[in-house]
């Protein structure tokens, strides 16, 4: 009984850090202050996030050429053969080019709390 205890607690204690947790990184999202790695397209500048002139215009032409109907594996070779990486200083990835254009298009909207004013329409 004293285990079954135990446990009922421990799992109470867990499920509230992992709402403070959650809660914590949602408010610092919703202030667009760091806490994370630099986000492609941003950068940090004194914990708050403003948007890298230089990485925009990659996406927005990451964008173009997925509109035009080249695939994820082109737009990479294609941006490597050409030197850019990504803030790691690694070369592009067919899935890391996915998932960025994938998640750019969620944060489209401008009425975004988080994107208002830092995020110029991609497409």
């Amino acid at each position: 009984m004293i285990s079954q205890i135990f446990s009922v607690l421990a799992e109470y204690e867990l499920n509230n850090l992992k709402k403070l947790v959650s809660d914590n990184l949602r408010n610092k999202r919703f202030h667009g202050i760091k806490y994370t790695k630099s986000v492609f397209g941003f950068d940090f500048h004194n914990k708050k996030m403003v948007v890298n002139q230089k990485e925009q215009k990659l996406i927005r032409k990451m964008f173009k050429m997925y509109e035009s109907g080249k695939g994820y594996t082109e737009i990479s070779n294609h941006l490597n053969k050409q030197g850019h990486t990504i803030k790691n200083g690694n070369p592009f990835s067919p899935q890391y080019v996915s998932n960025l254009l994938t998640k750019k298009h969620k944060i489209t909207d401008k009425n975004n709390p988080f994107f208002v004013g830092r995020t110029p329409n991609y497409i």
